[in-house]
Parts: C-alpha cells; sequence; structure tokens
C-alpha cells in the first residue's frame, strides 16, 4: 500500500509523543495523516459479483421469457416453474441476512404475511405475484426497464450491492499492510526468536500458537489484526488497524471499546497497539482525541513508517 505521508517532525521518537499531553498527541497525528490510497479491485470485487448471478443463472436467464407477457402467461409461467421465484430476492438486492432461513415477511395494508424463498409454496402463487406486482419488479420484467436481459439487470444489482461491501475492503487493505509492516519487523531482527501472525484469535493465542493459558478470557470475543510474539519473554504485541478516508458510525464506535481494551492490557505486560489513517478523523476528532487520551500506543501510517511500532516491539524482547 503506497502512503502519502508527512514525517513526524520535531517528534524524535515514539517515546516523546508518549509524553505529550492528549491535546499535543492530537496535534501531531492530525498534521500527519494520511489520504488511503486504494488498489484497483477495492472498487468492485467482480469474482464474487460473478459468483451471487451464476448461483441462479439458468433460472434467471427464464425469466426473459416474461418480457411483453400478460398477467395470465406470467402467472402460468410461475406455476410451470416455480423455482425461478427464488431469483426473486436476488433481483431486489435482498440479502439472506434480511431473511429468516430464507423467510421474507412482508408488510402490506391488507396484512402482513410471509414468502418463503427457500422452499417455494407452489400452492401460494399468487402471493409471490402479488409481491412481485407490489415491488414493482414485476414491470420491469416485462419490459418496462429491462432493454437487454434480465442477467444483465442481475449484474447491476450485484454490482451496486457490492460497492456498499468497500469498508470491508478497506480494512482487508490496512490488515495487509499491517501484515507487510509486522513482517519488516520481523526481518529486521533476524537473531531474535519471535513470531509473526495475521488474524489473530483467542483461541489461537491460548492455543496452537502462543499457549499463553493466562491471556485474558474477557478479550476471548476478540479478534487482533495482526500479532508478534516472543517466547522467551512470553510477551505479544497485539495490534489492530482501521483506515477512515470518510467520518461515520464506525469511527464513533471504534473510540467507544478501546478504553476498555487498554484496561484489560495495562494488566498483563502484553503490548496492544491500534494503527489508524485517513481523512475521515479529521472531521472527528472529538472520538479521535478520545481514543489517544486512553490508549498510549495509537500510531498512524507516517508514525509507523518513522520506526515508532518497531520501537516498540523491541519492547517484547529488549
Amino acid at each position: 500500500m503506497a502512503l502519502h505521508t508527512k514525517t513526524c517532525g520535531d517528534i524524535n521518537s515514539v517515546y516523546d509523543y508518549q509524553n505529550l499531553s492528549a491535546d499535543e498527541k492530537l496535534k501531531a497525528f492530525v498534521e500527519t495523516i494520511s489520504e488511503i490510497p486504494h488498489a484497483p479491485n477495492y472498487w468492485f470485487d467482480f469474482k464474487t459479483i460473478d459468483k451471487k448471478v451464476d448461483k441462479h443463472g439458468p433460472e434467471i436467464c427464464m425469466l426473459d421469457y416474461l418480457h411483453g407477457k400478460d398477467d395470465a402467461i406470467i402467472k402460468k409461467f410461475f406455476v410451470s416453474h416455480p423455482d425461478t421465484l427464488k431469483t426473486i430476492p436476488y433481483l431486489l438486492g435482498i440479502r439472506e441476512d434480511k431473511m429468516n432461513d430464507g423467510v421474507l415477511n412482508v408488510f402490506d395494508a391488507g396484512g402482513d404475511y410471509q414468502l418463503d424463498f427457500k422452499n417455494i409454496d407452489g400452492s401460494n402463487v399468487d402471493s409471490y405475484i402479488k409481491f412481485l406486482k407490489d415491488s414493482g419488479l414485476l414491470d420491469v420484467l416485462k419490459g418496462n426497464g429491462i432493454h437487454a436481459s434480465v442477467h444483465d439487470y442481475t449484474y447491476g444489482v450485484e454490482a451496486g450491492l457490492n460497492s456498499n461491501a468497500r469498508k470491508n475492503r478497506s480494512g482487508n487493505e490496512g490488515e495487509s499492510h499491517l501484515a507487510t509492516i509486522l513482517q519488516n519487523i520481523v526481518d529486521n531482527y533476524p537473531d531474535v526468536n519471535i513470531i509473526r501472525h495475521e488474524q489473530t484469535t483467542y483461541d489461537k493465542i491460548v492455543g496452537e500458537w502462543y499457549h499463553l493459558a493466562n491471556f485474558p478470557k474477557e478479550l476471548s470475543n476478540r479478534r487482533f489484526d495482526g500479532s508478534l510474539f516472543c517466547p522467551e519473554r512470553q510477551r505479544g504485541l497485539f495490534a489492530e488497524v482501521n483506515n477512515f478516508n470518510s467520518s461515520g458510525s464506525k469511527s464513533k464506535s471504534v473510540s467507544s471499546e478501546f478504553d476498555n481494551v487498554h484496561a484489560i492490557f495495562s494488566r498483563t505486560p502484553h503490548i496492544f497497539v491500534y494503527i489508524t489513517d485517513g481523512k475521515g478523523w479529521i472531521r472527528d476528532t472529538t472520538h479521535l482525541r478520545t481514543i489517544i487520551n486512553h490508549v498510549p500506543n495509537v500510531f498512524n501510517y507516517a508514525m509507523v513508517e518513522d520506526g515508532w511500532l518497531e520501537d516498540i516491539a523491541r519492547q517484547l524482547w529488549g
């Protein structure tokens, strides 16, 4: 991840930074915040789009038959091909988490009802068709909106939904960058026995990887984006990373959780680090200050590239 960052200026070390007041830390942090660039595949995940569209590919293509047909022929079609009704949620952009095991609750002025899109009720085709009409989708399928094919329309729906997943892909980019940073630390100290892992869960910490039986159980539901561990000292560094190019509810929720996380870590020999960056924090400095005030090791990428994370990591074996 190539970043356009600034040097951390007059602050000579991470320890100088940690000795600043919360307001001074915030000023230094904001002055070195980066605009996070994205890889080309951040914008759309076309492999995922293709996979979702192809899931009901044959049934979707069959719906082209409805173009220009009247209501009687449309009902006869669905009676003869009830499985094509399973495509309705996909065509309307309704994800599975909006249904209960395939069952959709529908509000209706004449009385609410349910439609099972997992196991189509062939005796209740009229209710499915009513839902199609009331949603406006039936008119689209009849030709008042689709001028090519239902398959192409579905591709557009999935592309639109996929764009909503960009926040998750931004998180993945941050995790990838963190993995590179931690690996560079390991490479810089070839004589030190230090273990690196990426996504690190409680079960891996106390079991398979680090065998830290006394790691706080209060963190059992937490997943760290990367970790370093020194077996000789039985001490670990556990890091989380977020990028915020825009402010929003996520940045606010982040600020409310880290006070507790740091309080738990402060009772252990382990180190917690939070790496975050992006212009979104400039519009949300109140929540950023809250984090900085409670967590000593809050760094942006400029700080990391100045070697501050490496300085902190040396405490594992030094």
